[in-house]
């Protein structure tokens, strides 16, 4: 009703206080005055809640209102909506200024810690607002996108009010759950639920992007697994948004839902609300839960001692070895490796399971002498061509597996065509534009049968090509080929240009049969400063010094940041951008025709806080930029850039110097650390330029809790349907189930020591890799740790493999990935494997320390046993968290 539960010169009284609006509350009642005061006394925060465009319900609503009520004193702020309801139109910047003003005032006069918006703003697409956008849409082709700009005007402009009356005062929104559906939007979730980008056209997903708001709590009222709007789905899409942002995210959930009396609702009891608190625990980027709401809760009490023991208790660890002797399925028996019948192309398997130790066990007939004390036993087995059957047998109980041995393959031998034609999808470019620079060397090539003559009309003329292969097996039938030709791209006068060669048309003439075929793409010429440039759209975009991931990465660029195109091949999938560095399509957009342009350094400084020392730029773009550190010396090259402004001043303590030089069309800052190398370092968009991070030493600041103050991300491997390794068990206690459980343990230890901890999962779902990365990215710890368990092929005897391995790529994550292998294989008298430098994904971000441990070979019965023991994972998680003590302390 657009009225006030608090003392207002802007609306009257509400009519929920004495039963009429604008009548004076008894007895002097300030109400938001009397919950403030106590809600402080308690300890507990209070936020001012706003509706901020609705005025009444319907028309007696409308009639009701008080003499002096704003939408009285200025009708034309006011909009009957078809539902029957009135608004304050959101197009008008009257109405938008008196919703500011109310705000202001609320900040001004209580002790409010925040104020919060509501979900409601446009009420739908048919909003009766042609007088407004005639009015005041001028510009706007396009009426949505008005409305649109009319709500981020609020939004902009209430934070704005807020921090200038009460800089401490946050605000908040809790919008419908859906920003958009990827149907209407690639950047939506995989939903297909009501939108507010495009139903009130609120756009929530910039307002956290631009930071606008200081949190966020999308209303998630659905189950996990709803058919059109999935809780987890959502959850983690959120995550993804206010990921590497300074906005909170809270998860607004159904506490009105719980305790469904049906016993096939999803809502049955509180197990669904639970367990969406625990996934709401798994993403860092969530600060916590909202409940809607009170009185439901209040109600209840189940409701009240679940979530009561739910925010007093930590994660549980709920380790599938508990220490007390294992149930074994099958009357103790179990073939885990394989778990099913299966097809190789090896002729030797290594066969792994479990046994009743006490108890004979055969395999076709012979005894299988060599098993564990618990009764894990290897075989290692010689395969005959076709189907292999072993029977292992123990008491009365017996496992059946049989295992085929491939014919040997006929790859080498050319497909066979069912007719003859220039194959589809073979003519390069395949799908997308390629762009080389003058003087590239490019194969033009596409699939047809043997014996063909295939041309290329290209640049003008008619090029030959050449078949891999001239004889088919067998003259009868229709072989395929590829055929190729080298080109020489024109020099031309490419300089300043991006010149379009065209899409190269194949021609087949085979046996009085004709076959034409255009490409998919054109083949351009980028000259040097050449109008063609992409912009990072992903949260993290790694680079590396060819187009492949063979060898890793070599550094890391993250959203905004903007470089020259000199080369896309691949079918467009790589992208060279300046410093000959390679970066995945999939994490840019091309940017083509603009002017060609250079970024304009204007200004240089350093800042620190407590975990980052930083030289912060000033810039017209966010250029392209690569970062190197050899000892003590970071080293930032800036592509394409003008202007080298020397920072000041010196941040005290780690970065101790700074030399500027601009060589070979970079300009170089060369960083001198205080000792000789740092745990992380990262480049990002800031403000009107972007910022070189670099991260300071750990300082110890209490002995009883030496690492408080540290943040680690443990990373339990595999999870859902991505199993990973199995063991002796078929179906269970798999390599994703001991990972979670030596993660909650490892979480226990490090946290036992002060450390700030989160998981990537606590439970059983599949978290993609770049899930993971970008888990880290947003939440930037001091130490990423992944668990994970060694395999090996299942051909190789692995009766004799076993012992503990690290894995690191970045330089900066060596000397941890030593020290933790080092100290876990002399404490636990584990087998010497070694540190290893690797390519794995998980392992290529630069901000801090990110390292794989596998801990045991799951293959080895030996291995899988001494992990499946309690005391196994909890002296490996002790042994850990020290190792990580000591390189942060010691």
């Amino acid at each position: 009703m657009a009225d006030a539960f608090y003392r207002s010169d802007i609306f009257p009284v509400s009519q929920y206080i004495t039963g009429t609006q604008g009548e004076a509350a008894p007895d002097g009642l300030d109400i938001l005055a009397y919950f403030t005061q106590r809600a402080h006394e308690e300890g507990v925060q209070l936020h001012a809640w706003v509706n901020p465009f609705r005025v009444a319900r319907n028309a007696a609503d409308f009639a009701a209102l008080a003499s002096g009520h704003p939408a009285l004193l200025h009708p034309e702020w006011l909009i009957a909506h078809t539902d029957g309801a009135y608004y304050f139109d959101p197009g008008n910047p009257d109405a938008r200024e008196l919703v500011v003003r109310g705000v202001r005032e609320i900040a001004a006069n209580y002790d409010v810690d925040g104020v919060h918006f509501d979900d409601y703003f446009y009420p739908g697409a048919d909003f009766g607002d042609d007088a407004s956008f005639e009015l005041y849409g001028k510009g706007y082709a396009d009426r949505a996108n008005w409305r649109r700009d009319n709500v981020n005007s609020l939004i902009r402009d209430t934070r704005a009010a807020v921090r200038a009356v009460k800089p401490g005062c946050v605000f908040g929104v809790s919008p419908s759950g859906i920003w958009a559906n990827n149907t209407t939007s690639p950047l939506g979730s995989a939903t297909g639920g009501y939108e507010s980008y495009v139903s009130s056209f609120a756009d929530t997903r910039r307002w956290v992007k631009n930071e606008w708001v200081d949190y966020i709590a999308p209303q998630l009222y659905w189950q996990t697994g709803h058919k059109t709007a999935d809780f987890a789905e959502l959850a983690e899409w959120w995550a993804n948004v206010a990921r590497g942002t300074a906005v909170k995210l809270y998860i607004g959930h159904a506490a009105y839902l719980a305790e469904n009396t049906d016993p096939q609702s999803p809502w049955a009891g509180t197990g669904e609300l639970i367990a969406q608190m625990e996934l709401g625990r798994e993403l860092p980027e969530v600060s916590g839960s909202i409940q809607f709401r009170w009185s439901f809760i209040a109600a209840s009490a189940s409701l009240r001692a679940a979530l009561t023991t739910f925010f007093n208790t930590r994660p549980p660890v709920d380790s599938p070895a508990s220490g007390a002797p294992m149930p074994l399925p099958n009357g103790g028996l179990s073939v885990g490796r394989p778990g099913a019948d299966m097809s190789v192309d090896e002729d030797t398997f290594y066969i792994v399971g479990a046994s009743d130790p006490a108890l004979p066990l055969t395999c076709n007939g012979t005894e299988v002498a060599e098993r564990t004390e618990g009764g894990y036993f290897g075989l290692f087995v010689t395969l005959r061509p076709g189907a292999n059957t072993f029977t292992f047998r123990q008491g009365g109980a017996s496992v059946r597996r049989v295992i085929t041995l491939r014919a040997g393959s006929s790859a080498s031998a050319p497909a066979v065509m069912d007719k003859a034609e220039i194959i589809r999808g073979t003519a390069y470019p395949l799908s997308e534009d390629e762009i080389f620079t003058p003087g590239a060397s490019v194969t033009l090539r596409c699939a047809a049968p043997i014996g063909a003559k295939v041309t290329a009309r290209f640049a003008g003329g008619t090029i030959e090509l050449a078949p891999a292969s001239s004889t088919p097996p067998n003259a009868s039938r229709i072989y395929r080929t590829n055929y190729t030709a080298l080109v020489i791209l024109p020099h031309g006068e490419a300089e300043g240009r991006l010149v379009d060669m065209g899409a190269p048309v194949y021609t087949m003439e085979y046996k009085g049969i004709t076959s034409v075929r255009q490409a998919g793409g054109s083949i351009r010429v980028a000259g040097a400063g050449a109008p063609v440039y992409a912009e990072v759209t992903a949260e993290s975009a790694f680079v590396y010094a060819a187009a492949t991931t063979n060898g890793g990465s070599v550094g890391e660029l993250s959203r905004g940041q903007f470089g020259a195109v000199s080369a896309t091949v691949s079918s467009g999938a790589w992208v060279r951008l300046p410093m000959e560095l390679w970066v995945q399509r999939a994490d840019v957009r091309l940017v083509t025709g603009r002017p060609a342009h250079k970024t304009q350094l204007v200004h240089a400084k350093f800042t620190a806080d407590a975990r980052w020392e930083s030289l912060v730029f000033t810039s017209n773009t966010t250029p392209v930029t690569a970062v190197t550190v050899e000892a003590n010396t970071v080293t930032l090259r800036i592509a394409d850039a003008a202007g080298a402004p020397v920072p000041s001043p010196l941040p005290e303590g780690f970065i101790q110097d700074v030399r500027v030089t601009q060589r070979d069309g970079f300009t170089i800052y060369a960083l001198t650390l205080s000792r000789l190398y740092t745990d992380g370092f990262f480049t990002e968009a800031v403000g009107e330029g972007f910022a070189l991070r670099v991260k300071k030493p750990f300082t110890q600041t209490s002995a009883a809790m030496p690492l408080a103050g540290l943040t680690v991300l443990i990373d339990p491997g595999h999870g859902g349907t991505d199993t990973g390794a199995p063991g002796a068990y078929s179906g269970e206690l798999l390599e994703k189930d001991i990972n979670l459980a030596m993660a909650k343990k490892l979480r226990l230890e490090l946290e036992a020591l002060g450390a700030e901890t989160h998981l990537t999962r606590s439970s059983d779902r599949a978290v993609s890799l770049s899930q993971r990365v970008l888990m880290s990215r947003g939440l930037l710890p001091d130490l990423y740790i992944s668990l994970h368990c060694n395999s090996m092929d299942y051909h190789v005897d692995a009766s004799n493999i076993r012992g503990l391995s690290t894995y690191y790529r970045q330089s900066q994550s060596a000397p941890l990935a030593k020290l933790l292998y080092e100290n876990a294989q002399t404490a636990l008298g584990l087998r010497q494997r070694n540190a290893n430098q690797a390519n794995l994904y998980v392992c290529r971000p630069n901000w801090s320390p990110h390292i794989i441990v596998e801990a045991a070979f799951l293959c080895n019965p030996q291995d899988y046993e001494w992990l499946l023991t309690e005391y196994a994972q909890n002296d490996l998680a002790a042994s850990l968290a020290q190792s990580v003590h000591e390189y942060f302390t010691l």
